[in-house]
């Protein structure tokens, strides 16, 4: 399934910038016209953004890792290796060696032993408990969280101001 051209984390200019337009040109023109083939490109590019995915896409939404400069970067080399590797040429020593960094700094994120620069977590992952009271003085909304004494999370009751109070019908 192909991925929408907004939401893919690279650029064919900035896999230019890693490999030069005539570096580029030589991994991906399949039928030497000096021309990118464009599926090709696009194909490479799909796959970084596919591999980025699978390694940290749990902790990002897809939008803000596309928009994220940091991210663009990290796909157009991981692009620019596939592309090298494509038709089973050798990937240069140097940009072999920046994917592999790229990679470890990836298992980090996805670890949470580091963090990607200005990219936000797309969700409230902090675990919540809640406490309960039974109210006996009333027949209806007996159970009431006790938010004093509880804990994380980003409830959606807290969020729009709604009552605090569980409705349970009584038997």
């Amino acid at each position: 399934m192909a991925i929408a051209e907004s939401l893919l984390y690279c650029t064919e200019a900035q896999m230019e910038r890693v490999l030069s337009g005539a570096g580029l040109t030589l991994r991906v023109d399949d039928d030497d016209d000096n021309i990118n083939d464009a599926a090709n490109v696009t194909w490479v590019r799909e796959e970084a953004t596919d591999w980025i995915n699978s390694i940290i896409g749990f902790r990002y939404a897809a939008a803000d890792m596309a928009a994220n400069d940091y991210i663009q970067k990290i796909a157009a080399h991981k692009a620019a290796c596939l592309a090298s590797e494509r038709r089973g040429n050798p990937v240069s020593a140097s940009l072999l060696r920046t994917c592999e960094k790229f990679e470890e700094i990836l298992e980090l994120v996805r670890l949470r032993k580091r963090e990607i620069p200005r990219l936000n977590e797309s969700a409230n992952r902090i675990p919540s408990l809640s406490n309960f009271l039974i109210d006996g003085r009333f027949r209806r909304s007996k159970v009431r969280v006790q938010e004093e004494i509880s804990t994380g999370g980003s409830g959606t009751r807290q969020r729009r101001g709604a009552s605090r109070e569980l409705e349970f019908l009584e038997d």
